[in-house]
């Protein structure tokens, strides 16, 4: 990590109010997420440091708990579609549709670094979820554990995910950049398989606390 990349993590993520105000609306300040890393994140047969960004404590205790767990068995194992979304734009009164159809095909690239920065807001992130969950007309768990024959505990989750790794947000965010320098990953598909990973191991860790002594339990 350079000196540069180190003060964009301890300096309210190296974004300024101008830089913000480019990326949403109504922008009047900034906001400090604590940014914490998992190490020893086993998936896929290798090894990550995964930085997560929460205000909630117990989040990185319990994916802690829930990757130690795992590292006996191989750790965490995952697969991921390509991505399926599709979107469409409707242009109306226009003149010259040769010169509108030449103008969006310049436009191309941007225009799909904007629509993937804006799904993959944690908003857009969590409601992708919920939907998913109630997708059958009852909200149910993404997560399921089942007992193996050898008497194993095992823990699979599905769920979309959207995830960026190039333009938008990602590029204009220092603090991201540096994260993802950190994680190493260079494609949206192992992020985003990460960061399934990193919710059974969070799941995990919250079953562990249920069947212990809480979550004193889970403190590293």
């Amino acid at each position: 990590m350079t000196e540069e990349e180190y003060y964009a993590l301890i300096q309210s993520g190296g974004l300024t109010l101008d830089a913000a105000d480019k990326m949403t609306e109504n922008v009047i300040g900034l906001m400090h997420v604590p940014v914490s890393f998992l190490e020893g994140f086993l998936v896929n047969g290798q090894e990550f440091i995964v930085p997560i960004a929460t205000e909630e404590r117990e989040v990185p205790a319990m994916a802690r708990r829930g990757a130690k767990l795992t590292r006996s068995t191989g750790g965490f194992w995952t697969r991921s579609t390509e991505p399926i979304m599709i979107g469409q734009i409707q242009v109306v009164e226009i003149p010259d549709f040769g010169d509108a159809e030449r103008r969006v095909l310049e436009q191309k690239t941007r225009l799909l670094e904007d629509a993937n920065t804006i799904s993959s807001t944690r908003k857009a992130v969590e409601a992708g979820a919920h939907a998913y969950a109630a997708m059958k007309g009852t909200y149910r768990p993404l997560s399921t554990w089942t007992k193996t024959p050898e008497g194993d505990l095992r823990g699979y989750l599905e769920m979309p995910l959207s995830a960026g790794v190039v333009g938008g947000s990602v590029s204009a965010h220092p603090a991201a950049m540096a994260v993802l320098k950190i994680l190493g990953v260079k494609r949206s598909t192992d992020l985003a398989e990460i960061a399934g990973a990193l919710g059974l191991s969070c799941n995990l860790g919250a079953l562990f606390t249920l069947v212990t002594d809480g979550i004193k339990s889970i403190k590293p």
